[in-house]
């Protein structure tokens, strides 16, 4: 309907025969992927043959895109997606220079998703974001020390939201102990300010 539309394919890194195929380079596919989708060992003829007419390019998009994709889409259209429905949005957030200023229409298809692979996905953009933080924080083993170090987070505005208690398997010495921390932080900046409100208190943290 409108021939002058650029058609803009995309692969995911370890699948990427199509991509291959067009550079004239044997295929060789393979990986763990999120996008099983799009994870084909070879492109069929007639496939290629279309896509070699009315295919301008083919991008190949690394795995965390296609994670963050996923993510950006739960969290901010409220669409759920599987990985390679979600491919054209990594797309967007792995060649940003390329879109930059266009009009882009993207196709979003499939939520075939397993409800435990999405929960694991929205946790670790959480972690790359810096909205969810693990920590080590080094204490003496005495009462009160626990409720200190979760005071000072509180008022820095983190929530924990996971604790363990080391003393036997961390620690060098029998009156010292280790706390692994799971907090939650607005963002980047404020995981930050939670780490300078711990180590400000004299506290050893490290994170993990």
């Amino acid at each position: 309907l409108r021939p002058g539309v650029r058609v803009i394919g995309v692969e995911v890194e370890g699948w990427t025969a199509c991509a291959q195929r067009l550079a004239g380079e044997p295929v060789q596919t393979g990986g763990a992927t999120i996008a099983e989708g799009i994870a084909v060992r070879d492109t069929g003829e007639r496939p290629f043959a279309i896509i070699r007419e009315h295919v301008e390019r083919v991008l190949v998009v690394p795995e965390r895109a296609i994670e963050e994709a996923i993510g950006l889409l739960a969290e901010e259209a409220k669409i759920v997606t599987e990985g390679a429905g979600a491919a054209g949005i990594a797309a967007l957030l792995a060649h940003q220079v390329l879109f930059a200023g266009a009009r882009v229409g993207v196709m979003l298809c499939g939520a075939n998703i397993d409800a435990r692979i999405l929960a694991n996905v929205l946790l670790r953009v959480l972690v790359r974001d810096g909205r969810l933080l693990r920590l080590a924080v080094d204490i003496a083993d005495r009462p009160g020390v626990l409720a200190d170090v979760a005071g000072r987070i509180a008022q820095a505005g983190g929530n924990i939201i996971e604790v363990t208690h080391q003393r036997l398997f961390a620690t060098p010495s029998v009156r010292a102990a280790e706390l692994d921390l799971v907090v939650e932080a607005r963002d980047a900046a404020h995981g930050a300010e939670i780490l300078a409100a711990l180590e400000g208190a004299a506290f050893r943290v490290k994170r993990l």
